[in-house]
């Protein structure tokens, strides 16, 4: 059964979303896309743990991104996912980061407002 629900969108009436990264179904690296401000740690620990654990298996990828979107009434729903090959990104930190990840090596990056990794 199919039901709406309201998303939070920004000042352009763009989805705001938050990006989880993965490599070989493990959650790396997360981004905000169209977000005014960033989420809370707490619903990003959660999130990347359902990405991981509940979306990544049904994708046949090395690498994953798994968009999820605040609702306006709180709380976040899936919203997308993709081969991470296709996605674009405004962080360059994070492409950097995921694509050593896929090389076997770790690059790091300073946490921010819009992105981070996951160790």
């Amino acid at each position: 059964m199919q039901s709406w629900v309201s998303l939070k969108v920004d000042a352009n009436n763009d989805v705001d979303r938050l990006r989880i990264w993965l490599v070989d179904g493990r959650s790396r690296a997360w981004s905000q896309e169209n977000q005014s401000r960033a989420p809370d740690s707490q619903a990003i620990d959660l999130l990347q743990r359902v990405a991981a654990q509940k979306i990544a298996p049904l994708y046949g990828t090395r690498c994953l991104v798994v968009d999820f979107a605040p609702l306006r009434s709180g709380g976040w729903i899936f919203y997308d996912a993709g081969p991470g090959s296709k996605a674009l990104s405004r962080h360059e930190e994070v492409f950097k980061s995921v694509a050593l990840r896929l090389l076997g090596r770790r690059q790091d990056f300073e946490k921010n407002n819009e992105s981070g990794v996951f160790v």
